[in-house]
C-alpha cells in the first residue's frame, strides 16, 4: 500500500512539474518574441543615423555654395559698381539669403532628428533593461524548480 501511495505522489509531482515547464517554455517562448521585436528599433535608429549624414552633407554643399557666392558677390562690387552690377548684387544677395534660410531650416531638422535619435535610444535601453531582468527572473525560476 505505501508503494501505492508514492506511486500516486510521483504522479502527482510530475504532473505538476509538466504543467511548470510547459508554463515556462510559454514564457521562454514569449521572450524571444520581445526579443525579435527589439531588431526593428535597430533598423530605424539606423536610418535615422543614415538620414542625419545626409542631411550634414546637404548642409555642408549649401554652405560651400553659399562661400562662392559670396566670394563672386565681392569680386563684383570690387571690380564695378556701375548701375549693370547692382542689379546682378541685389539677386546674388537675394539667393544668399534663401541659402542661409535653407541652411538654418536644415539645422532646425536635424536638431530635431537628433533629438529622435535620443529618445529611441533612450526607450532600446529600458526595453533592453526590462528584457534583462525577465531573463534573469526566468533563470532564477527555472535554477530553482531543479
Amino acid at each position: 500500500m505505501t508503494l501505492e501511495r508514492e506511486l500516486d505522489e510521483c504522479h502527482e509531482l510530475l504532473e505538476v512539474s509538466e504543467v511548470e515547464v510547459s508554463k515556462l517554455n510559454e514564457m521562454l517562448s514569449e521572450r524571444k518574441t520581445e526579443k525579435a521585436d527589439d531588431g526593428g528599433a535597430d533598423l530605424l535608429l539606423n536610418t535615422l543615423r543614415a538620414e542625419l549624414r545626409s542631411r550634414d552633407v546637404q548642409i555642408e554643399q549649401m554652405e560651400e555654395y553659399l562661400n562662392q557666392v559670396c566670394v563672386k558677390d565681392t569680386e563684383l562690387l570690387s571690380d564695378d559698381e556701375s548701375g549693370t552690377n547692382k542689379s546682378v548684387v541685389e539677386e546674388l544677395k537675394s539667393r544668399v539669403e534663401e541659402l542661409e534660410n535653407q541652411v538654418e531650416k536644415q539645422s532646425d531638422v536635424i536638431s530635431e532628428r537628433e533629438e529622435e535619435k535620443r529618445e529611441a535610444i533612450r526607450e532600446l535601453c529600458f526595453s533592453l533593461d526590462h528584457y534583462k531582468s525577465r531573463y534573469t527572473e526566468l533563470v532564477i525560476s527555472l535554477s530553482g524548480n531543479n
